[in-house]
């Protein structure tokens, strides 16, 4: 199957889907600022929630870097273990 992905270039270096990644950006700030709010308070739910808002927006930011090289990495790591 071949799909048609949008990027931009940054240099020579393509970047897929850019509002995947500015969404991700944007949910990653606001998770960290529901981290640094929740962290506050003196309860241990509320310790538990503001972990849980931190590893969700760490995941964000992951899934933002997979999004934005998963083509211009995806033949280099076909060559090197398949072919």
């Amino acid at each position: 199957m071949k799909f048609d992905y949008t990027y931009i270039l940054l240099g020579h270096f393509k970047v897929y889907e850019p509002m995947i990644i500015l969404t991700n950006a944007i949910f990653f700030i606001l998770c960290l600022m529901f981290y640094r709010r929740l962290s506050l308070f003196n309860h241990e739910y509320a310790r538990q929630v503001a972990v849980f808002m931190l590893m969700l927006g760490m995941s964000s930011v992951f899934g933002a870097i997979g999004h934005s090289v998963h083509l211009n990495w995806e033949n280099c790591f076909l060559k090197r273990w398949f072919f």
